[in-house]
């Protein structure tokens, strides 16, 4: 990394983590920032003349809290510029004043610094054979040339027997030969028999406006735009129009089944429902979470993941269960449900479950009255409502699946899960599991009350 000031010279990256000099002077003034800028693999700081200093030192923040000094000599100017960053990489840095005693003053800490420009990266994709080793991925890169063909250049030709590439939208598969471009924002599936490394390069987004994604009726497959993880919270926040039909989190696959993630991270993709039966625009806003060490210093960064759960009660009352399903190759994770004394039914007592391919494993719930297409993997009943819950488990690779329970809350009673097919039933409020054995994998009902 090199420093520039009135002279230009090469800085050496001490060891020491932390102030090298004595503590910190709280009678000694503390530089006051006046101008943050990053570009294109750099960062400009400027900050106002402190009073009665010998000279400045910048630090760069680690992710651990720790301090590393970026300039072995006192730096004389009140501007520095770093360079040698890696675009799209939030940064984060602090500066103090040297008093004549060689003293420090307190840090100053930027906010978080995104420069922004041509970089790469490189994923390391784990091979497999089954459809519970697909891999759902996205890359944030802006590229003059982005076919999938020239993307996987370097691979070996296309044959789904080895590798494979395609979309989803709205239910309709794209092939690897379909798809005119592999864009910033959008999710794609990859499988390969063996162990790949898929470099991917080009521009970062610009981090100085959120960026727009296009989500169709339906299940989408959406990417991050950017090279650093987004709480799915700041995404809310910048979608309030939105928020009660697109859900509290996002749905991620990995080990085999779909899972909720508070946390929209680069190079994944995830799944997102959009319920309005229209065309929408959700905006991704450019705030890198925060490493817990420095959400604790500075107040106006954001802080650690905090994916919220899909239960709202009253004083305390009412209860939820949490029901998973494994068939030992999938797992179907997150199924809600219970009673609430306040639900509020478009956001949290109708959470719709991702779509599965025929191999997938899946349990979900069907309200009453509507048709067994309407899946959902959650299901919050009001105090009025009546309490009984119809759920499918259907698909997977295996006929013995087991269903466990967990999280259950409040005061239920007896609470009964009824296999309809063996007219068997087990109290699922003294037992946590129930194992069966199956001869097809067509939808399989239950009854829970």
């Amino acid at each position: 990394m090199k420093l520039l000031s009135t002279a230009i010279f090469t800085l050496l990256l001490l060891a020491s983590a932390g102030f090298a000099e004595a503590l910190p002077s709280s009678a000694l003034e503390a530089p006051i920032l006046t101008s943050v800028v990053a570009g294109d693999s750099y960062c400009k700081m400027e900050w106002n003349e402190a009073e009665n200093v010998s000279g400045y030192n910048v630090y760069l923040k680690k992710e651990d809290g720790s301090f590393v000094p970026l300039n072995s000599v006192p730096i004389k100017n009140e501007w520095i510029l770093v360079n040698d960053l890696t675009n799209g990489e939030p940064y984060q840095f602090g500066i103090t004043s040297i008093g004549n005693d060689r003293h420090e003053s307190a840090v100053t800490i930027t906010g978080l610094v995104v420069p922004t420009g041509y970089s790469h990266s490189v994923l390391q994709l784990k091979g497999g054979a089954k459809a519970a080793d697909y891999q759902l991925f996205s890359s944030p890169f802006i590229t003059e040339r982005n076919r999938p063909e020239d993307i996987f250049s370097y691979f070996p030709s296309y044959d789904t027997s080895s590798w494979r590439f395609f979309s989803e939208d709205g239910g309709e598969y794209k092939e690897f030969g379909d798809i005119k471009s592999v864009k910033p924002g959008k999710g794609y599936w990859f499988l390969s028999r063996k162990d790949m490394k898929l470099f991917l390069s080009g521009k970062t987004k610009n981090v100085y406006e959120p960026t727009e994604i296009e989500l169709d009726p339906g299940w989408n497959v959406i990417g991050s735009p950017f090279l650093f993880p987004v709480e799915w919270s700041e995404v809310l926040k910048h979608n309030e129009n939105l928020s009660k039909q697109i859900g509290d989190a996002v749905w991620e696959f990995s080990d085999g089944g779909f899972q909720k993630s508070g946390m929209f991270k680069p190079f994944k993709g995830y799944y997102i429902f959009n319920g309005y039966g229209e065309k929408v625009y959700l905006l991704i806003p450019p705030i890198p979470v925060a490493p817990k060490a420095i959400a604790e210093v500075s107040a106006n960064i954001g802080g650690t993941v905090s994916a919220k759960g899909p239960l709202t009660t009253q004083n305390g009352e009412g209860w939820f269960i949490n029901i998973e399903a494994d068939d030992s190759v999938y797992t179907d994770r997150f199924n809600l449900l219970g009673v609430a004394p306040l639900v509020d039914a478009e956001n949290i007592a109708a959470v719709a479950e991702p779509p599965a391919w025929p191999q997938h494993l899946s349990f979900y719930f069907v309200k009453e009255g509507e048709p067994i297409e309407n899946r959902r993997s959650t299901d919050i009943r009001s105090g009025e409502d009546k309490k009984e819950w119809t759920a499918y488990i259907e698909g997977g690779e295996t006929g013995k699946v087991t269903l466990r329970w967990k999280g259950l809350a409040g005061d239920t009673g007896h609470l009964l899960l009824i296999d309809t097919v063996l007219n068997r039933s087990v109290d699922m409020t003294k037992a946590g599991s129930y194992t069966f054995t199956r001869n097809d994998f067509s939808p399989r009902r239950f009854t829970i009350r």
